[in-house]
């Protein structure tokens, strides 16, 4: 997807340059810059390679929590570079803090994330072909005014290649909406090892769809009330303070926002909830099967990256006006160092009815809610996504996924719905005359490494259930429990049932004042299973969308649920082989790895932009408090006092 913003963002909180104790700080523009230069004079780093991502190297987890250690943990970077010419992928490590390379590593068989450098070239390679050139002037146009939008290849063409495709449209002259007038039958498969245009589809099967007034209303809001600025929420040294809540957000290359050490502060007891929690992969699945699109299976994370395409966003319009807004600096593939502004939101909000009950009509106890919003969008192409971790006073965690931009259009001789489910509509919608919206998927794959008080937990499957009528169920109204501990990495892919109801639970080693093991639990919300079927080959490199739920062991080396490398991947190099060792998991330190998702059908109110839909999920305390954390509040509102009568004379 050409049109995506090349960024490797680094989230700064603190000015550029300064000095920080948190582990999880994000490297400051001097530090990027100092990494960079020690890098490229080692002699290990071949002088024509490029950047594709640069982020903090994470130090050990053991190392973090061992407060003898802490102090002293080196800063280091860790960097994906590509050579072009030889076509290699290295991955070094650079310890800033004695400007040395610690590690440097080479990837055979592996192509990274895609670079500007990548999508110039391919842009490049295809209009100096004629059949580019011969093809838009056939039908009209003058190839001045038409866009390459580039993909990575969408299958494993040839592995010692690197394979892009090139798609293309007319762009509105307004330049809002680059997307509403494909030029179908027109598609190219480039190789940037020979600069070639090795396939060349042309076929004029539909006419250029009409521009479409995609922004015909303003879209700039005027009478958004104004909200006076948080008083709640403290950044100290790069940690996010919030009520009992404490985490550090960071904006990764690769993942775009993750937060590191959530822990809540209960009654003065600092308690940890998650060591770190990320988007670790998406995958976008297109079900149209014409050769022209089959191949449209975008891993957005693995190929593109979620934080090098972070965007703006506004006060008054992506967020609040009382956000906190952070900006962020990040290396490109040239080795340039750039601040890139408020790519990063943090905001309370209204969060409705906490709890409340009426004793009687005129005796009301309440409290209003407030959550605290964390907030980051991204731009992959034509979509645009925003992530958002939602911490609630109560303990609660809600991960929030939401989709706006504009869909993957092709274009139709249909100017009608024709109801007959066959030729063009049979796999799309008809959104507007001579448009088609091929139905499709998101799948999202969230790394959460919870650790429960500790590291030591243990992941338990909770279903609801109903016996048979008889002892146990006399009156045929029984619900009962089916707990179940996953003991052992294979045991730990999971699916959702709705017919249980079911749930996994995290759990401590340490107990409540009732017994119970301290939890937390994992509640999904919005499921889908995948249409591709079981031999498609997408489907073989990303078999993370198999099962909702992966529990794994914890490795330092696993963060991606498709694997390091999955852009022209031949197979799943990622949650099927971190299952492998077929490791336990009881009372052991344990990753989940769960999938949400969306089956986008096509509307025309989604057209010609989308507006925001949402997947999301929930991880609640359970026994991880003693009674309603929201009871210790201030703001907490009691039943009036009664008013005495006065007595009469």
């Amino acid at each position: 997807m050409k049109h995506i913003l090349f960024a490797l963002l680094c989230f700064v909180l603190p000015a550029a340059g300064s000095a920080s104790d948190n582990p999880f700080a994000q490297p400051s523009a001097s530090e990027l810059r100092d990494a960079i230069k020690v890098m490229r004079a080692d002699s290990r780093f071949p002088q024509r390679a490029r950047i594709v991502a640069m982020s903090l190297a994470e130090p050990a987890k053991r190392d973090v929590y061992d407060s003898t250690k802490r102090a002293t943990i080196p800063r280091e970077m860790h960097c994906t570079v590509f050579d072009a010419s030889s076509n290699h992928t290295y991955e070094f490590t650079i310890d800033v803090t004695s400007r040395i390379v610690s590690e440097v590593r080479a990837i055979p068989s592996a192509q990274p994330m895609l670079t500007k450098a990548d999508y110039d070239a391919a842009d490049s390679i295809v209009r100096k072909n004629p059949r580019f050139v011969e093809a838009i002037k056939r039908r009209g146009l003058n190839p001045d005014s038409v866009s390459v939008e580039t993909w990575a290849s969408g299958t494993p063409l040839a592995s010692t290649q690197r394979i892009l495709r090139a798609i293309f449209y007319v762009p509105d002259a307004s330049g809002l909406n680059r997307y509403d007038r494909p030029i179908e039958g027109l598609a190219a498969t480039i190789s940037l090892q020979s600069k070639t245009v090795t396939e060349w589809r042309d076929r004029e099967i539909a006419p250029i769809p009409r521009a479409t007034s995609t922004y015909a209303i303003p879209y700039e809001r005027t009478d958004v009330p104004k909200v006076a600025s948080p008083s709640n929420v403290r950044v100290v040294d790069n940690e996010v303070q919030w009520g009992n809540w404490r985490f550090t957000p960071v904006i990764n290359a690769r993942e775009g926002l993750t937060l590191y050490e959530l822990r809540f502060v209960d009654s003065g007891r600092v308690r940890r909830v998650a060591h770190r929690m990320s988007l670790s992969e998406m995958l976008v699945p297109y079900g149209d099967t014409s050769g022209l699109w089959a191949w449209r299976n975008a891993f957005d994370v693995g190929e593109y990256g979620f934080g090098q395409n972070s965007t703006q966003l506004r006060k008054g319009a992506d967020v609040p006006e009382n956000a906190i807004l952070r900006s962020a600096s990040f290396a490109d593939d040239d080795g340039n160092v750039v601040t890139k502004p408020d790519v990063l939101a943090i905001y309370e909000r209204d969060a409705g009815i906490a709890w409340r009950h009426a004793a009687s009509a005129t005796s009301v106890a309440s409290q209003r809610g407030q959550d605290l919003v964390i907030q980051h969008a991204a731009v992959i192409g034509n979509y645009d996504y925003i992530i958002s971790y939602v911490l609630a006073p109560d303990g609660a965690i809600t991960i929030d996924v939401g989709l706006t931009g504009i869909m993957l259009v092709k274009g139709s001789v249909d100017t009608t719905y024709d109801g007959s489910g066959s030729g063009g509509q049979m796999y799309a919608h008809i959104v507007a005359p001579n448009v088609l919206a091929p139905s499709h998927q998101h799948f999202f794959n969230f790394r959460l490494d919870l650790d429960i008080e500790d590291t030591a937990n243990v992941v338990t499957e909770v279903d609801v259930w109903s016996p048979p009528p008889g002892d146990e169920n006399r009156f045929n109204n029984a619900m009962m429990l089916d707990e179940w501990d996953l003991r052992s990495e294979r045991e730990g892919a999971r699916d959702v049932s709705l017919q249980r109801a079911r749930t996994w639970r995290v759990s401590s080693s340490k107990l409540n004042a009732l017994g119970a093991p301290t939890a937390y639990t994992i509640v999904p919300q919005t499921v889908t299973v995948p249409f591709l079927g079981p031999t498609a080959l997408v489907r073989q490199r990303a078999r993370f969308i198999e099962h909702q739920l992966y529990a794994t062991r914890y490795n330092a080396q696993e963060f991606y649920a498709a694997g390091d490398y999955p852009n022209e991947s031949d197979k799943d190099h990622g949650l099927p082989m971190y299952q492998a060792n077929d490791d336990r998991l009881i009372r052991r330190d344990v990753v989940l790895w769960y999938t949400m998702g969306v089956t986008h059908v096509a509307r025309p109110e989604d057209w010609p932009v989308m507006p925001t839909s949402h997947a999301t999920m929930k991880i609640i305390p359970t026994g991880f408090f003693t009674r309603n954390p929201l009871l210790d509040s201030r703001t907490a509102q009691p039943p009036p006092k009664k008013k005495e009568k006065k007595k009469s004379r």
